[in-house]
C-alpha cells in the first residue's frame, strides 16, 4: 500500500473478512506499530496449518531495525495475528532474504519461528503488540537470528560481510585486521574478547528493558497523580455537599419541632384539616357534606315517627322539605362533577 489510508482499509477489509474477535483493538494496535515501525507493512494472505487448513489472517511482514556494533541493520519477519488476538499471542516468524541463514537460538527455531517468554505468558488484557515488537529488536540485538552466506577471502576464519543499512548480514564473531597477527594470537583475542561482548550486549539489553519499564512507570505515575488529583476535587465536592445538605436537615428538625409544639397547644378544627386546591372542588366538599347531614336528619326523622315522637302531618312536611333539599344538592353535585371532570 502506498499510503496510510489504503493501508487503514486493507486492515478494516482484512478483520472483517476474517472473522476477528475483536477487530477494533487489532486495526488500533497494528496502526500503532506502521506509526512507530514504518518498515512493517499489513498484508492480507493465507496461514497454512500444519494439518493443511488455510485461513485469511492479517500480517504485519517487513523489517525491524537493530543496532549491532555501531550500526543499523534490518531483520526481515512475518508477525501473524490471528483472528482470536489479542486473546491469543501472535505468530512471528523470521523470514531470511536469498544469500541469508537463520541462526538457531533458545528464542529462534531452525524453521525461523520466534519463540519468547513474552509470547508465552501473553495476557490479552496486558500485553501490547507494541511491546512485543519492542522485545523482539532487544532480543535480536543480544543474538542476531541471521546471517550471511558470503564469506570474506582476506580472514583467515571466516565471518559475515558488513553491509549497513541492508538486512543483518554479520555473524556474532568479531573482526580483526590479520596482518601481522598469527593465527593462534587472533583466536586467542577473539575467545578473549566474544564474552565481554556478550556481557556488554547483556548489559545493553537489560539497560534498554529497564528504561522502557522506567518509561512506562513514569506514564503510570503521571496517570495516578492526575486521579488522585481528581478524586481529591471529587472529595471536595462531596465534602461540600455533605455539609449543605447536613444544615438543610438540620432546618427541617428544627421546623418538625416547631410544629409539633404548635399541635400539642393549638386546638384543631376538623373542617381546617380539609383544603381544597380550587373553589369549585371546595364547592363540591361542601355541597357532599350537607347531603351527608340531610340524609342523617331524614333517618332522625324516620325514627321520630316509629318511636311516636312526631304525628303524621309533621313527618310529611318535614319528609318532603329534606327531600326537596337533597334533590337540589345532589343535582348541584352532579353538576360540580361534571365540570370537574370527576
Amino acid at each position: 500500500m502506498s499510503s496510510t489510508v489504503d493501508c487503514d482499509l486493507l486492515i478494516r477489509e482484512t478483520l472483517v473478512s476474517g472473522n476477528y474477535r475483536d477487530p477494533d483493538r487489532t486495526r488500533q494496535d497494528v496502526l500503532e506499530v506502521m506509526s512507530q515501525y514504518p518498515g512493517l507493512m499489513p498484508i492480507a494472505d493465507n496461514y497454512v496449518y500444519n494439518d493443511g487448513t488455510e485461513q485469511l489472517l492479517l500480517k504485519l511482514t517487513g523489517t525491524l531495525p537493530i543496532h549491532y556494533k555501531g550500526s543499523v541493520y534490518n531483520i526481515p519477519i512475518d508477525m501473524w495475528l490471528l483472528n482470536t488476538y489479542p486473546y491469543n499471542a501472535p505468530m512471528v516468524f523470521v523470514s531470511p532474504t536469498p544469500g541469508m541463514m537463520i541462526k538457531a537460538s533458545v528464542n529462534v527455531t531452525h524453521d525461523g519461528k520466534v519463540k519468547l517468554p513474552y509470547l508465552q505468558e501473553w495476557k490479552h488484557n496486558s500485553s501490547e503488540l507494541l511491546l512485543l515488537i519492542q522485545v523482539l529488536i532487544i532480543t535480536f540485538q543480544d543474538e542476531p537470528p541471521v546471517y550471511s552466506m558470503h564469506y570474506s577471502t582476506s580472514q583467515t576464519h571466516s565471518f559475515l560481510s558488513f553491509n549497513p543499512p541492508h538486512y543483518f548480514d554479520q555473524d556474532l564473531t568479531p573482526t580483526y585486521p590479520t596482518v601481522g597477527i598469527s593465527s593462534e594470537r587472533l583466536d586467542l583475542l577473539r575467545s578473549a574478547t566474544e564474552p565481554l561482548l556478550r556481557k556488554l550486549y547483556a548489559i545493553y539489553n537489560s539497560t534498554c528493558l529497564e528504561t522502557l519499564n522506567a518509561d512506562r512507570l513514569r506514564a503510570g505515575g503521571e496517570k495516578l497523580l492526575l486521579m488522585m488529583e481528581k478524586l481529591e476535587a471529587e472529595k471536595v465536592d462531596l465534602e461540600q455537599l455533605i455539609q449543605y445538605r447536613q444544615e438543610e436537615i438540620t432546618d427541617l428538625e428544627a421546623k418538625i419541632i416547631a410544629y409539633e409544639s404548635e399541635i400539642e397547644t393549638r386546638e384543631i378544627n376538623i373542617e381546617d384539616s380539609i383544603v381544597a386546591p380550587r373553589p369549585l372542588f371546595r364547592q363540591i366538599v361542601e355541597t357532599n357534606a350537607e347531603e351527608a347531614a340531610i340524609q342523617d336528619a331524614i333517618y332522625y326523622v324516620n325514627e321520630c315517627l316509629r318511636v311516636g315522637k312526631m304525628e303524621l302531618d309533621q313527618f310529611e312536611k318535614t319528609i318532603r322539605k329534606l327531600a326537596r333539599k337533597q334533590f337540589m344538592l345532589r343535582l348541584l353535585l352532579s353538576e360540580c362533577r361534571q365540570k370537574a371532570g370527576l
